[in-house]
């Protein structure tokens, strides 16, 4: 597992945070392969905060095509089976008009249809919920899963992974 957060604004607590949740629940998450960190350090620059696989991106500053080479390297290492994404959309429209977030959300849906890994995405509640409630719909209709919460989101794949082990058993 993958896990993507801060695509705008300040990063370093979220991802950390993520991590921190993921690791509560007995969830992996696997560390990216030295020349995946470099192919990411050549992309984003020394600024980005963490290349270690909880990748705080903040230097994307909304750019979809970043965004999707972002998520296409990290995908590529076969341990990685699903990336969770962590979007703020009261942060993200703090610095972004709301067709900037639809045109990321684009990314996450479009990546999701190519490839045969799993995209799920965090939505927090904060002070855009009209705008929140309007982008996981969009996303759960294009068939990502969405949720609330870290916690809620490591709960479900836990217990999707403990279903598939049951169902091949």
């Amino acid at each position: 597992m993958a896990i993507i957060t801060r695509l705008y604004g300040a990063g370093g607590g979220a991802s950390v945070s993520a991590a921190d949740t993921c690791a509560r629940f007995g969830l992996n998450v696997a560390p990216l392969s030295p020349q995946i960190r470099d192919s990411l350090m050549k992309l984003l620059g020394p600024v980005v905060s963490i290349l270690c696989n909880l990748l705080d991106i903040t230097p994307i500053l909304g750019s979809p095509s970043l965004l999707e080479r972002v998520m296409e390297l990290v995908i590529s290492k076969p341990a990685i089976e699903l990336i969770l994404i962590q979007e703020d959309v009261d942060i993200i429209l703090a610095y972004a008009p709301m067709e900037q977030l639809q045109q990321l959300n684009n990314v996450f849906l479009n990546f999701a249809d190519r490839q045969n890994k799993s995209v799920i995405v965090v939505l927090p509640p904060g002070n855009a919920e009209v705008e929140r409630l309007k982008l996981a719909q969009m996303l759960n209709q294009g068939g990502i899963a969405v949720f609330p919460s870290m916690e809620r989101a490591a709960k479900a794949i836990v217990n999707m992974r403990r279903y598939f082990r049951f169902r091949s058993s």
